[in-house]
């Protein structure tokens, strides 16, 4: 009784700490690196004035929050996925899409959701604990 109890508080505190940046950031890309992401997003002020809104461009490299585990890309801090990637970019609005050789020598892909791992604090990306650097005021 007390692990399904357990297990459901777990799942909702997921759902509550939903990263979504997506909800609050436009203009999304990946740098030419191919593992720096790249967004305009709002911060909203403080009182007194709640109303008002600020954007901010940022950058993050996600080396610090994605690792390649050899299947696919997964959630590490510092996990260096770069590494074992020979490219990656964006497609649809959020999905990182790489391309690794394999032990055999052939060249496979890979998809990540961005948006479960990314979020937006304060105008400013982020992924775990690691907070990526704003790069522009917009407005």
């Amino acid at each position: 009784m007390y692990q399904k109890l357990i297990l459901l508080l777990v799942s909702l505190s997921a759902l509550a700490t939903a990263n979504n940046f997506l909800n609050t950031c436009q203009d999304v890309g990946v740098l030419a690196d191919g593992r720096t992401l790249t967004a305009k997003c709002d911060h909203a002020d403080q009182p007194p004035r709640p109303r008002s809104i600020k954007q901010f461009k940022s950058v993050l490299d996600l080396s610090r929050c994605l690792k390649w585990d050899g299947k696919e890309l997964v959630r590490e801090p510092n996990g260096n996925f770069f590494a074992s990637m020979v490219s990656c970019n964006l497609v649809e609005s959020a999905t990182l899409a790489c391309n690794y050789y394999n032990f055999q020598n052939s060249l496979l892909g890979t998809r990540f959701d961005l948006n479960s791992l990314v979020y937006n604090k304060e105008g400013v990306l982020g992924c775990m604990d690691y907070l990526g650097v704003p790069i522009d005021y917009i407005r």
